[in-house]
């Protein structure tokens, strides 16, 4: 699934800069968890998929 959420972006010319971001982000939304994070790659995750995040 991060696989293809990693190239679902690629299409839209979003760039996930790292694998791990992807994946922790795919987990988190799979999974129903919030994330917390101070990193601009799960933006779009939370844009476009749900992601859920704790504010600091």
């Amino acid at each position: 699934m991060a696989t293809k959420n990693y190239r679902k972006f690629r299409r839209q010319g979003i760039t996930i800069r790292s694998t791990l971001d992807c994946l922790i982000a795919t987990f988190c939304i799979e999974h129903d968890f919030s994330l917390l994070h101070n990193d601009r790659d799960f933006i779009p995750f939370e844009q476009y998929l749900g992601l859920r995040v704790v504010e600091a």
